[in-house]
């Protein structure tokens, strides 16, 4: 089983209408356990960057619901093993949903959002581990809560 930590940086061109796009940045670390199937526990850290979209779904003065989408490419993708360390390349296919609660100090967010990651091994420093042909894909599941801010320049 693996827990990650991820930290985005949102930012949107604001329409005036309900569609906004934009970039995102994130920074993901995490950590696996050893388990029956996986004898070595890892870390990983990653960063990705590319564009994002979101649709207003429903706004009034008290809540806002706005559904989202981003596909982000890995600038660095590092998994550490006790002996050995893996260099990754990776796409992520983002889809979400915000729930956003605007107050007179921000906005305060929870959403849920469903990830679709496909991962190549670029290096080892294990010379025994070959990097493979095809990449493989796995899917993801998060609760986020946040905190925003918005300004105009």
């Amino acid at each position: 089983m693996a827990k990650a930590t991820r930290n985005e940086l949102k930012t949107f061109y604001g329409w005036k209408q309900p569609y906004e796009f934009g970039l995102s940045l994130s920074l993901e670390s995490g950590k696996t356990e050893a388990s029956e199937t996986n004898s070595e526990e890892s870390t990983w850290q990653a960063y990705y960057f590319g564009p994002t979209a979101r649709w207003l779904a429903y706004n009034n003065d008290l809540i806002i619901l706005s559904l989202d989408t981003s596909l982000q490419k890995s600038l660095s993708y590092v998994s550490s093993y006790p002996s050995y360390e893996d260099k990754y390349s990776a796409e992520v296919l983002e889809l979400g949903g915000d729930l956003i609660l605007p107050t007179k100090l921000g906005q305060f967010t929870t959403g849920l959002h469903w990830r679709f990651m496909r991962k190549a091994l670029d290096s080892s420093s294990d010379e025994t581990r070959l990097p493979p042909t095809d990449k493989n894909g796995f899917t993801a599941f998060s609760f986020s809560i946040g905190y925003g801010r918005e300004f105009q320049w």
